[in-house]
């Protein structure tokens, strides 16, 4: 279905931590101080790892001999600040992203339209087409989305739950992701000019799935990694796509994301695992220290950067 096709009203509101009743109630059951999710606490998580990992190089042991590209660190966005705000209401803190500069774009969009796509059957997912005769009721778009909760110390996390297979181990949840092929990244203002890029081959500088896989480990692999250990998921199912097409997919596992983050050798993801909890942990003592010298305030804006001394 083409993106001008697609009725994006017709889609469930997003709804932030603070916004979240429920979120908010069940933390105060199990005497929670911080709620947050996925989407708000990922950037902050992030600047953790480039602390206790000071900064190690990321691991492209998996890409071919003859890709040109040899950076190994994170992209330059990827490093910037990361700023979230702390909002208080009814006896907990929620943890929002700070997006008073962010903008909506065809990804952002094509994002959710593309999850209804891979997870409703051809007539369910059709309703949303503009101009179909049987929409989707407003009944239906007030029923709540599905979640997993996670805590640790004084935190709940909340996390969407995207797709389930049994034949994946643990709960045998995992994340659904979309990936615009780079020009389409790198231009997204113009991606009607950009829609013929293909990807052609297993490997090469450009054109190919290896090119795609090199710049999702510098750019969204650690907030993939983050928001699945988040939600107890086993990893994440990847779709390529140039918007107009969808070129293949990938399921990354956990283990697969840590050998290019924590350059893990034997398959392991201890050491992920670790890392993410004295993360978790870290914050958790960080917004302690915020909230004691602000207490029951209203909004405590605050940001997390990571200096890399050479």
């Amino acid at each position: 279905m083409p993106v001008a096709d697609f009725n994006f009203d017709l889609l469930k509101r997003y709804i932030t931590s603070s916004q979240d009743e429920t979120l908010s109630d069940l933390a105060r059951d199990l005497d929670k101080r911080y709620v947050g999710s996925t989407s708000s606490m990922t950037a902050v998580l992030a600047h953790f790892h480039f602390l206790l990992s000071n900064w190690r190089r990321l691991n492209l042991s998996m890409l071919s001999k003859g890709f040109p590209e040899k950076l190994d660190t994170f992209t330059r966005i990827n490093r910037l600040p990361a700023a979230i705000f702390l909002r208080w209401k009814n006896g907990t803190y929620a943890i929002d992203a700070d997006k008073q500069y962010d903008t909506a774009n065809v990804l952002s969009m094509l994002g959710r339209s593309m999850e209804k796509l891979l997870t409703l059957p051809t007539d369910e997912f059709e309703r949303y087409r503009r101009g179909h005769p049987n929409q989707i009721s407003d009944e239906e778009r007030g029923v709540p989305e599905s979640y997993h909760y996670t805590t640790q110390g004084d935190m709940l996390m909340r996390s969407q739950l995207d797709a389930q297979d049994n034949r994946l181990p643990g709960t045998g949840m995992f994340d659904l992701k979309t990936r615009a092929v780079v020009s389409i990244r790198m231009d997204v203002s113009e991606w009607e000019q950009n829609t013929g890029y293909q990807i052609k081959s297993d490997t090469g500088k450009f054109e190919s799935f290896e090119r795609e896989y090199y710049d999702m480990i510098r750019s969204t692999m650690l907030k993939y990694s983050l928001q699945a250990r988040m939600g107890r998921m086993d990893g994440i199912f990847v779709a390529f796509h140039n918007i107009e097409r969808i070129f293949g997919f990938q399921y990354v596992s956990i283990e697969e994301m840590d050998r290019a983050l924590h350059n893990t050798i034997d398959g392991t993801r201890h050491l992920g695992d670790q890392e993410f909890r004295l993360s978790v942990d870290l914050l958790n003592k960080a917004l302690n220290i915020a909230t004691e010298k602000f207490p029951e305030t209203v909004s405590i804006q605050t940001s997390c950067y990571e200096r890399h001394v050479r």
